[in-house]
């Protein structure tokens, strides 16, 4: 068995497999995934109140129970513009 794979391969397990160029750590028990994923903090704290006025604890009306999503959406839009603005600066 050889140490080393060609070039634009890489060695899972004791086979050389050509590289899919995905960010993974190969380890030689495991593979982990570095590509996030899951429930955020934005989508836990709209799940929370979400529980918590339908369980009756708190009555907020529903814009302010999601406005953890409301809150995430604008501040993605004006990331967006602020980039198209330097962008288009540098441009």
């Amino acid at each position: 068995m050889k140490n080393k794979c060609k070039q634009g391969y890489i060695r899972k397990g004791s086979k050389c497999v050509k590289d899919n160029g995905k960010s993974e750590i190969i380890t030689s028990s495991r593979n982990f995934n570095l590509g996030g994923g899951g429930v955020g903090f934005t989508g836990l704290l709209t799940l929370l109140f979400i529980g918590l006025k339908l369980g009756k604890v708190i009555n907020w009306s529903w814009w302010l129970v999601l406005s953890p999503l409301w809150i995430s959406l604008a501040l993605g839009i004006i990331m967006v513009i602020i980039f198209l603005i330097i962008m288009r600066k540098e441009w």
